[in-house]
């Protein structure tokens, strides 16, 4: 007679492991110290430098640190890690602003992009615009050249990894309307990052910012 017996689900923690290890097997048949070059940066110790958000990570396929020593949480891992093994081989040029929504393969991640990337920051920082401000400033964000200029109350740029930037447009609640939050990618950032990995970068942005007004260093992204 068959065992019926329900066969338990892995762990998490098990399956990302499994994930990451083969991330690793993959960063290890990138030739890092030709990426290094390409990115204008020297390895160090073997591993590539990587900033993610003005933070300094090194990778290599032994795993990732953090000069902190504090512990990565997932979406870090999984955005380096991809970063690494997607970087294009030709370099594209094309570097028109769009949404989240606008690439091809992010619809059935729009809905979560839009609830814990933008609508978190609007909501959080709703009426505290000076506030905001100073968590960009803390952040590197940076007021942007734009060859269209665009009318929103703030408008911020962030150097989310080497070469691929990301806008950050706020308008603050008014009598009529709420506080909006809309974050644009250049288009060539599918070339670098998967759509997942992608997601990951509005969700972190979002962590980031809060923190900053918290005073809370504690990064929550799992």
């Amino acid at each position: 007679m068959a065992d019926k017996k329900k066969i338990p689900p892995p762990d998490a923690a098990d399956v990302f492991e499994k994930t990451y290890q083969m991330y690793l097997e993959k960063i290890g048949k990138r030739n890092l110290p030709e990426l290094a070059k390409r990115l204008n940066v020297d390895m160090e110790h073997d591993m590539l430098p990587v900033k993610l958000f003005g933070r300094r990570y090194h990778v290599s396929a032994k795993g990732i640190e953090y000069p902190e020593n504090k512990p990565l949480v997932h979406a870090e891992i999984v955005i380096l890690c991809q970063y690494v093994i997607r970087f294009p081989h030709a370099f594209p040029f094309s570097s028109n602003w769009v949404m989240f929504r606008d690439f091809t393969d992010a619809a059935p991640l729009v809905q979560g992009f839009r609830a814990n990337a933008e609508e978190t920051i609007a909501d959080t920082f709703s009426g505290k615009l000076e506030q905001f401000k100073a968590a960009c400033n803390a952040m590197g964000g940076s007021k942007p050249e734009l060859e269209q200029p665009l009318q929103y109350d703030l408008i911020r740029m962030f150097q989310a990894l080497p070469d691929l930037p990301m806008l950050l447009l706020f308008n603050d609640e008014d009598e009529e309307f709420p506080a909006e939050v809309k974050i644009m990618f250049e288009d060539r950032a599918e070339k670098f990052l998967d759509m997942e990995s992608l997601s990951m970068l509005g969700w972190l942005l979002s962590d980031y910012l809060r923190a900053e007004i918290n005073g809370d260093t504690k990064r929550t992204i799992a």
